[in-house]
């Protein structure tokens, strides 16, 4: 009996041994497998962890809104102004919001670089032009503020750094260098006779009551703008 238990545990341990061995055997075949295969989960998760890392994060792209607000804010410290010239021109000039933007950007430029006061020459626009670019008076003057060809040319003699080329009419019908040309006859009047009733006078070709035509009209944009915007202002301190 002793004998025959002897021979049983001898045989199950055996058993066991080889049972351990094969499992240890498998273990080591799967772990050998997982490191040669290039598609297995675990080299593939390093990969990709690896190559998330090394990926630079891209800029977050902008909303078009938030960029034309930006741009706004860049043109001038008052970025209410130049949204009061945008509003004005949007009502006048079927253009889109970045064009809108330049001219009212060059307005703005034009009125701090002469002193001109705000809504000045959008106030020439709409007197002379009705802030129609192509418009072209009977007399031959062009575009926005109604700049007559000689008198850019001449403007261009005095040192104006613009480039009229063989045409005239197309450039004066470009906003920005309609403004430009128109801002410098202007400030040269002003130079010359230091009352803007009397520059305003010269500048049409004394048009008869055009300079309170003109300034008429310039402060009804700033009234537009002191509701729109101061007296909203005033408002909100008020609540606060």
């Amino acid at each position: 009996m002793t004998i025959l238990l002897n021979a049983f545990e001898k045989c199950f341990c055996f058993l066991v041994a080889m049972a351990s061995g094969v499992f240890v055997f498998y273990i080591l075949a799967c772990l050998y497998q997982e490191e040669k295969l290039p598609g297995s989960k675990i080299v593939s998760a390093c990969i990709n962890k690896q190559a998330l890392n090394s990926v630079p994060e891209l800029p977050v792209k902008e909303d078009v809104v938030d960029q034309f607000e930006t741009l706004i804010r860049q043109c001038d410290p008052n970025s209410n102004l130049v949204r009061t010239y945008i509003d004005i021109l949007s009502k006048h000039c079927h253009l889109d919001k970045m064009e809108l933007l330049v001219i009212a950007r060059q307005c703005r430029e034009l009125e701090m670089k002469y002193g001109f006061q705000p809504f000045l020459l959008l106030a020439i626009a709409e007197c002379e032009s009705s802030f129609n670019q192509k418009a072209i008076s009977s007399a031959g003057a062009i575009g926005l503020n109604q700049v007559m060809p000689s008198t850019a040319k001449w403007m261009v003699e005095l040192g104006l750094p613009i480039d009229l080329g063989k045409d005239p009419m197309v450039v004066l019908q470009c906003s920005v260098a309609n403004l430009t040309v128109s801002s410098c006859i202007l400030n040269y009047y002003l130079s010359k006779h230091p009352n803007l009733h009397v520059a305003l006078a010269y500048y049409s070709g004394f048009a008869k009551d055009y300079a309170s035509k003109v300034l008429r009209q310039q402060k009804f944009f700033e009234d537009a703008y002191i509701e729109k915007y101061l007296q909203k202002n005033k408002k909100v301190a008020s609540r606060t």
